[in-house]
């Protein structure tokens, strides 16, 4: 009988454990909490926010995966000048911030994109995405058209209903904006108010999503008060000239 030296035992049983998460995942309501949130403050402040949650069942069966995957996230945050916080030892939470689209737009997409970006677990499917931000200057206001797209990847083995079911995985995504918030397209929203919306996304097939929304310019508002002042200044002026 051929016997197993100590990382080939290794190896082995952290690949069991990854087939038994897979196995019992389903069973268990998910395995994978996954929030990503976006929110627009100002024309030139704001913050993308993401919250990893992983239940009891996948770190108690694979524990190596989960610190590779804390791991990743927090190396990838870091590199982009986030600030990470381990909210307990199943949570992970991220913040980037942003101070325009242009900046939004390219820390997303270095977080999810590359060589090194997207998100994935060792033995499950990698999760990607990528944004886009459509900006026009209306003087006292930008009108936003923001796009999302969501690609979780097949698994290797395409018979595999455990991987293609994508049970294990929840996935949310919202947006907080200032003013006049509209879902263009995309799934149905889960929660709706004047400034955020929320979806529940299923990761068992592409999503896309569009919204609009408005972000008030202080730059714009300023010039328009200095020359609203002005006016008034000059109508005082040669009113009281006319009398």
């Amino acid at each position: 009988m051929v016997q197993l030296t100590p990382p080939v035992r290794a190896v082995r049983r952290r690949w069991l454990t990854l087939l038994a998460c897979l196995l019992l995942c389903p069973l268990l309501g998910g395995c994978v909490d996954y929030d990503l949130g976006i929110r627009f403050d100002s024309q030139t402040q704001g913050s993308l926010s993401q919250t990893l949650h992983l239940n009891d069942p996948l770190l108690t069966l694979n524990e190596t995966g989960a610190d590779e995957l804390f791991q990743q996230f927090t190396v990838s945050a870091k590199a982009l000048s986030g600030k990470v916080s381990k909210l307990d030892e199943n949570t992970l939470q991220i913040v980037l911030p942003f101070h325009n689209g242009a900046q939004l737009v390219e820390r997303f997409n270095a977080f999810y994109g590359g060589d090194k970006g997207g998100v994935h677990l060792p033995g499950l499917p990698g999760i990607s995405a990528r944004l886009g931000l459509r900006q026009n200057n209306y003087i006292f206001a930008l009108r936003n058209h923001l796009t999302y797209d969501l690609q979780v990847e097949r698994a290797d083995q395409p018979g595999d209903s455990t991987l293609s079911d994508m049970s294990w995985l929840n996935l949310d995504f919202h947006l907080t904006t200032p003013w006049g918030l509209t879902a263009a397209a995309g799934p149905v929203a889960i929660s709706v108010t004047d400034h955020t919306v929320t979806w529940h996304l299923a990761a068992n097939q592409p999503q896309h999503i569009e919204a609009t929304f408005w972000v008030p310019s202080p730059i714009g508002i300023g010039a328009g008060a200095i020359a609203l002042i002005c006016l008034l200044g000059y109508y005082i002026k040669y009113r009281g000239t006319a009398v």
